[in-house]
């Protein structure tokens, strides 16, 4: 079953307004190839919250993420990267384990643990046996990375 998450706080800043903007449409609407025919990554697509300028990920709490860090989740977590930086803080729902998603240079690094954190990329997270993992940047948002980082 899993056990729910809780989102303990946030604090974000969007750094690409427009570029997040036309991203959360896009991907709402499943115009991105990884999107398309993705209902679950589409979902999360749409639960974001982005008002007034500031993106809320308190819609998140309670949903079932440090037990299972969905495929589509964490892809979600790196698209969105690129536009914001930042922090979330997880608990877990017996507050054994927590964790962070921080949004830094247009990355998404993901820390979770119980006693000793360990770091993950969103592609390392989702690495399965057989040596797949999610699918890679679409093109218009691997040329809004670089050009933020340049």
């Amino acid at each position: 079953m899993g056990m729910a998450t809780y989102i303990d706080h946030q604090d974000i800043e969007v750094v690409d307004k427009e570029g997040l903007e036309e991203f959360l449409k896009k991907a709402r609407n499943g115009e991105y190839p990884s999107y398309k025919n993705n209902p679950q990554a589409i979902q999360y697509a749409k639960t974001i919250e982005y008002k007034d300028g500031g993106l809320n990920f308190y819609l998140f709490d309670e949903w079932k993420i440090i037990s299972y860090w969905y495929d589509e989740f964490v892809m979600f977590l790196r698209d969105i990267a690129i536009f914001i930086e930042g922090q979330v803080v997880l608990e877990f729902e017996n507050e054994s384990e927590a964790g962070h998603i921080l949004f830094e240079n247009g990355e998404c690094i993901i820390t979770v643990g119980i006693m000793q954190y360990t770091k993950y990329s969103p592609e390392k997270l989702a690495l399965k046996k057989d040596g797949t993992t999610i699918p890679p940047y679409e093109p218009e948002l691997r040329k809004r990375l670089i050009a933020r980082r340049l």
